[in-house]
């Protein structure tokens, strides 16, 4: 198997997604410290709140999309066709979402009370659903679009630092978030035009409901995944006070940014197992299996650093509003291998061989996990109560993705060839 572009697509997203570490690596403490943990809470309460819309919008397109679009780059028609009938189901989707969006912030008095704060980071998601990330990725042409999100958060760092001072700047780090996506996400569609993606944009309701029956299955693993992952400052903000949200947010914040340190890893391979899958099984598998030392190799190193340096992390990353941090982290450590070896066995895995709905039904009992335990921990532990819900929920995540691919002879390490059993 020759690696040589996986290798350079590989380097070159590392090398890129540094400004993607460095960025949040700079600008949490910053916020941290300027907002304090009432108005960073209400800031992360809002970013959880508006990525339901992102989800919905996305639908399954963030993997359904980049594997289609790996299988059928050799085909210059069927690609743009393809880019066209996902990005015009994406704006149906974004409007169904928005009108959604605002019914809520009417009728919800709880939501109601930061309204312009969320309707400020609603552009976030606008942003987001015009980026073609999926098509990028598809094609193993990431540095591209890597650049791009680079370039746009070095900006808007840049501007936070010029412009967001006190506490009462929240709306401002808000807009200024909003502004860095919807700029990303127009450029974004600007690099895609050689392949469709605005010059033969089409409102076809046919292709639309083809697309979407396409994406439902990993539509609703997203919207599992969100309920475990993204959403967790806002479940948290239901049952607990803004302080707590912000701390549990600025654990969580750190946490996530030693797994995103995994994430090149996961785009670089994805798109390469899902066309090996339909030409080499096993290699594929064989790929796979390295791809799962790696990355649980990495991903126990990053939760042992986080566990060891909890103390110093909150007391001098986040600030001394945030020393209570330091337990949360150490919950929230085991999360990283767990999600590395959840990544390998669902999406390097399951997802290539079109487990889709398998794959959708564990992530749905790891959402209701994380749902059932903030709903028992948080109303009286706060912000640990919900660190132990999320340790939860991974936990049994990989455990039934370990368990399903054993009975089918792909759990690595343990079957022999790469060919699936019913």
């Amino acid at each position: 198997m020759a690696f040589g572009p996986i290798a350079r697509n590989l380097g070159a997203l590392y090398l890129l997604h540094g400004a993607n570490v460095v960025v949040p690596l700079v600008l949490i403490p910053y916020l941290t410290r300027v907002l304090g943990p009432a108005s960073y809470g209400a800031v992360a309460f809002g970013q959880s709140f508006v990525w339901f819309f992102l989800v919905i919008a996305n639908w399954g397109f963030t993997l359904s999309a980049t594997r289609a679009v790996a299988r059928s780059r050799d085909d210059p028609e069927a690609l743009r066709r393809l880019v066209a009938e996902v990005m015009g189901a994406k704006l149906i989707l974004l409007g169904a979402g928005f009108a959604l969006f605002l019914g809520l912030l009417v009728l919800v008095p709880g939501l109601r009370v930061h309204a312009a704060l969320h309707l400020l980071l609603f552009a976030t998601v606008v942003g987001q659903v015009i980026l073609p990330v999926w098509l990028f990725q598809g094609l193993e042409r990431m540095a591209t679009i890597t650049a791009l999100n680079a370039g746009t958060k070095l900006a808007g760092l840049a501007l936070t630092f010029a412009l967001v001072r006190a506490p009462g700047d929240a709306p401002i780090y808000a807009a200024l978030l909003g502004l860095q996506w919807v700029a990303a996400g127009a450029l974004g569609l600007w690099l895609a035009r050689p392949f469709g993606g605005l010059v033969r944009l089409r409102l076809d309701l046919a292709a639309t409901r083809r697309t979407l029956a396409e994406g439902w299955p990993l539509f609703l693993s997203n919207l599992a995944n969100l309920l475990y992952t993204s959403a967790n400052p806002f479940l948290l903000g239901l049952f607990a006070p803004l302080g707590a949200v912000g701390l549990y947010s600025g654990a969580e914040r750190v946490m996530f940014g030693l797994v995103s340190l995994l994430t090149p890893l996961s785009q670089a391979f994805f798109p390469r197992l899902s066309a090996l899958q339909a030409t080499a099984p096993a290699a594929a598998f064989r790929l796979a299996r390295r791809l799962l030392v790696a990355m649980v190799g990495l991903g126990c190193l990053f939760g042992l650093a986080l566990a060891l340096g909890s103390g110093p992390l909150a007391r001098f990353y986040l600030g001394p509003d945030f020393i209570a941090a330091a337990p949360l982290m150490v919950v929230l450590a085991p999360v990283i291998p767990l999600l590395a070896l959840i990544n390998v066995l669902g999406i390097q895995i399951m997802v290539p061989l079109g487990r889709d709905r398998a794959y959708r039904d564990i992530l749905i009992v790891m959402a209701a996990v994380n749902l059932a335990g903030a709903a028992l921990f948080a109303p009286g532990g706060g912000a640990i109560g919900m660190a132990i819900a999320v340790l939860a929920s991974v936990a049994a995540g990989a455990l039934l993705m370990a368990i399903y691919l054993a009975r089918r002879g792909l759990l690595p390490f343990v079957a022999e060839h790469g060919v699936p059993r019913p």
